[in-house]
């Protein structure tokens, strides 16, 4: 019933109802996961981190469970538990695309150095273009962003002209900008952050 109403934009009695269905159901996984999308797409992102928290601690060996609450982590701010729950989803299942990209984006971008590892970002970004082919431009420009994080330069400037070819080929105008402006940045020898 709590879909029901979240289908139809009742998104605080379907909330109502998820906590009644968690308290009669407490170790559902499922139901945890349906509560923290509720939550978050409410912007309660703390306590969508709990939800998804809660559905990991249930199901310790799902991949697209530590994923999803790497994702929660990240749009909270936690994002050195973001990392380790994707690295997670990548450990349990090595060809988890979506984990292997944004966990290399965030080690080639992050704003702390402190975060960022250039040569894993370059591992991971590797492995996900890849698995993809080296078609999906998105996928194409961590690979440049950890180029350019891992001090490769030469490289980052061709794989950001690949990205910006790619993307346009795909109408993607926007994904394609961003790559040249970070191509731009390569130039001059410095990384995206």
């Amino acid at each position: 019933f709590g879909k029901f109403l979240a289908f139809q934009g009742n998104l605080g009695g379907a909330t109502k109802e998820y906590s009644e269905a968690l308290r009669l159901e407490p170790n559902d996984p499922d139901l945890h996961r349906q509560a923290a999308f509720l939550l978050a797409k409410q912007g309660e992102m703390k306590e969508a981190v709990s939800q998804f928290s809660a559905a990991v601690e249930l199901r310790p060996r799902d991949p697209i469970a530590h994923y999803e609450l790497a994702l929660a982590q990240a749009k909270l701010g936690s994002t050195g538990q973001a990392v380790e729950h994707f690295r997670e989803a990548v450990r349990l299942r090595p060809d988890y695309v979506e984990a292997l990209n944004n966990v290399a984006w965030i080690l080639a971008t992050h704003r702390e150095e402190a975060v960022r590892n250039g040569r894993e970002a370059v591992r991971l970004a590797t492995r996900a273009c890849e698995l993809t082919g080296y078609k999906e431009a998105h996928v194409l420009g961590t690979l440049d962003a950890a180029y350019a994080e891992a001090g490769r330069f030469a490289e980052a400037v061709e794989t950001a002209q690949q990205t910006c070819e790619l993307a346009l080929a795909a109408g993607k105008k926007e994904l394609a900008a961003t790559a040249w402006a970070r191509l731009k940045l390569y130039q001059i020898g410095r990384a995206h952050v």
